[in-house]
């Protein structure tokens, strides 16, 4: 399923949406209930550690006045868990609909005054699609300028992971029968010996 955003006005009408077209209508998430730690979780591979996402926000009430990072945009969020309970159950009863190519689900201008009340990922909802952003290792081979010294190093005395230690991990984290996609980062991933036979078992496991 390819994902898009789906989302919801005030009246419960349903419609798909731009990235760019929910930051015109989206003039704040400070105060939204948001479910930190369920559709999207980071695991912190030099720390042994797994944490809620990549957003800051230490609980399901939203202290950002807004958030455009894509991973956290996977998150369905909306003004409280009351609302955001319904849309998921409103996406679920319309999924035909949703996926019917013929249906016109598009944004139709700015919806004569109705507010957005939620949104989320389609396929984060229907698929129940967990996303893992594992953070494998500091080290790198670059020294991107955009790329900030939080999350990377060229200093060769930080040690690279092995497959076996990354696996470890793997397996001690990634649970549950939640469909799951996950991202590798870094640091450089493809650093790690062993990545070409341990990553593309996880990829086989996943997918059967």
């Amino acid at each position: 399923m390819k994902p898009f955003l789906i989302a919801m006005t005030d009246e419960f009408e349903l419609f798909t949406v731009s990235i760019n077209d929910l930051k015109k209508i989206a003039h704040t998430f400070t105060g939204w209930y948001c479910h930190v730690g369920r559709d999207v979780l980071q695991i912190i591979q030099q720390e042994d550690k797994l944490v809620g996402s990549t957003c800051a926000n230490p609980s399901n009430i939203c202290e950002q006045k807004l958030c455009w990072c894509g991973t956290d945009l996977e998150i369905v969020k909306g003004i409280d868990k009351q609302t955001v309970d319904f849309f998921e159950s409103n996406v679920r009863e319309n999924r035909n609909n949703i996926l019917d190519p013929h249906s016109n689900l598009k944004m139709k201008g700015d919806y004569g005054g109705q507010k957005l009340v939620a949104f989320g990922f389609l396929n984060t909802i229907l698929e129940q699609l967990q996303h893992i952003d594992w953070n494998l290792l500091l080290r790198c081979n670059f020294d991107c300028s955009y790329c900030p010294p939080t999350v990377h190093t060229k200093d060769k005395s930080i040690p690279v992971p092995s497959w076996q230690e990354c696996r470890a991990v793997y397996e001690k984290y990634v649970t549950g029968s939640r469909k799951k996609r996950i991202t590798l980062t870094g640091g450089e991933p493809f650093l790690i010996r062993g990545k070409n036979n341990g990553f593309s078992k996880i990829k086989h496991n996943r997918q059967n």
